[in-house]
C-alpha cells in the first residue's frame, strides 16, 4: 500500500513530465535559457528535448542556426561613404532551403 508521501512525490514528477511533454511549453522554457545551456545542457539531457530544439524555428533562430528573416540578403558596397552593409534584395528564400544567407 502506498503512503501519502509516495503519492505526493509522484505528483510533481508527473506535472513536470506533462509540462515538458507539451512542446510549446518546453520551447518557451528553453527560450528563456542561455545559448550555452540550450546547446550543451538541454540537447544532451534526452532525445525528446533535443528533438524540441532541433524542430523549433524560434529556438533555431535564437541560436543563430536559422535566419530570422525569410528574405535573401545581398552585400551592398556604397563607394566613397565608408559604409558597407547587408541589404534585403527582396527575394524570399525558399522555406526549406539549405542555402546560406549571402
Amino acid at each position: 500500500m502506498a503512503s501519502s508521501t509516495d503519492d505526493q512525490d509522484s505528483q510533481p514528477a508527473s506535472a513536470v513530465g506533462n509540462v515538458f511533454a507539451t512542446v510549446e511549453l518546453a520551447e518557451l522554457i528553453f527560450l528563456d535559457l542561455s545559448m550555452r545551456d540550450v546547446l550543451c545542457g538541454v540537447q544532451g539531457t534526452c532525445r525528446e528535448w533535443k528533438a524540441v530544439v532541433d524542430s523549433s524555428l524560434p529556438i533555431q533562430q535564437a541560436l543563430f542556426l536559422r535566419p530570422i528573416t525569410n528574405m535573401r540578403l545581398r552585400y551592398a558596397n556604397f563607394d566613397g561613404d565608408g559604409y558597407d552593409q547587408w541589404m534585403d534584395d527582396g527575394r524570399p528564400v525558399p522555406e526549406h532551403s539549405s542555402l546560406s544567407i549571402h
